[in-house]
């Protein structure tokens, strides 16, 4: 209920915000027509109870939070801790692709339906999730697979596959080296070479990297700890699904975060396949609590977990850093 209201009553919060806002109380240059039709039903169903948008956005972060408790009802160990890192992993995002989220907490019922062989269930779900946002198909089309093969269970693989692109991700090795050049630059004098005015950031990253990613949120500490959270979740939680096999449906959810932190690698640049990679991520959530948890069962060094914690903290302060940052109005409410 909290986090209901805290994104449903906030103001100005959200990349798409005033957009949704205008168009639900019918102040946007766009119809409600060039939406999907069960977007249009929503809102016109709740234009009903109420002319306020605050309506619309507690309803979508409704569906956002009820979803993963959904997903998390036979995890009731980790339901706290799980659901707390989904939503401050997500707090970002959420608070940007607003009809993307409505469509993906929808996606996330119905794979767990899927799971539990309620096969007709699961495609009248995952049909609604597409008449509310065309765009999670392409998640829904590429999560498929997974019900069927075992994709990303081997450690060597995995590790191999999230090195290799973590290396060619344009993203992370210019944020990663250019700082590193830099630094180095300006230490350097060559006199007639004059290699000091490559010292400039804007150069550095426009010339000798390629494109401007000098941004805080891109900073080295960001590259270390966002390759840690993908890189120890590879290697913890594979090592939770051989020691505690027992855990519902543990393997499919594995390999799902798996697979979105080798794909986060590849599309960091590219906002549509960055949403879809961000989808898989989020899904698997809770693997981390079960990590968290089960840390002394899973005899994880205690330099390798206090690196793991790190890692997550990190990446959770970064999402609320992000909203801050982007929009100024964290504490800003309607």
């Amino acid at each position: 209920m909290l986090y209901c209201l805290a994104y449903g009553l906030r103001k100005g919060w959200g990349t798409d915000y005033q957009g949704y806002s205008n168009l639900f109380e019918g102040k946007s240059r766009l119809s409600i027509e060039d939406y999907e039709p069960l977007f249009q039903a929503i809102v016109i169903f709740l234009r009903q109870i109420s002319d306020s948008s605050v309506i619309f956005f507690v309803v979508a972060s409704a569906m956002t939070i009820f979803s993963y408790i959904y997903v998390l009802k036979n995890n009731r160990d980790i339901l706290g801790l799980g659901l707390s890192l989904f939503y401050l992993s997500s707090a970002y995002q959420a608070s940007n692709l607003i009809r993307y989220f409505m469509a993906l907490s929808i996606t996330y019922i119905g794979i767990d339906l899927a799971l539990r062989k309620k096969w007709f269930s699961s495609i009248i779900i995952l049909l609604v999730a597409v008449l509310i946002h065309a765009g999670i198909s392409i998640f829904i089309v590429m999560i498929l697979p997974f019900f069927k093969f075992k994709m990303f269970l081997n450690l060597k693989y995995n590790i191999l596959l999230y090195i290799v692109t973590a290396l060619v991700s344009i993203g992370s090795v210019q944020s990663l080296f250019g700082d590193i050049i830099y630094k180095g630059l300006t230490s350097l004098n060559f006199g007639g070479l004059q290699l000091i005015k490559y010292a400039d950031r804007d150069i550095v990253n426009n010339y000798i990297l390629g494109t401007a990613w000098g941004d805080v949120d891109k900073s080295i500490f960001y590259v270390i700890f966002n390759w840690l959270y993908g890189f120890l979740f590879i290697i913890l939680g594979h090592r939770l699904i051989k020691q505690m096999p027992n855990i519902n449906n543990i393997e499919f959810y594995y390999q799902i975060g798996v697979w979105g932190a080798i794909f986060g690698n590849i599309a960091v640049n590219t906002e549509i396949l960055y949403r879809i990679s961000i989808s898989f991520t989020y899904l698997s959530s809770f693997v981390y609590a079960y990590i968290i948890k089960y840390n002394k069962r899973l005899s994880i060094n205690p330099v390798i977990f206090v690196l793991f914690i790190l890692s997550v903290v990190y990446m959770c302060i970064f999402s609320l850093k992000q909203i801050y940052r982007d929009f100024d109005v964290l504490y800003i409410w309607n």
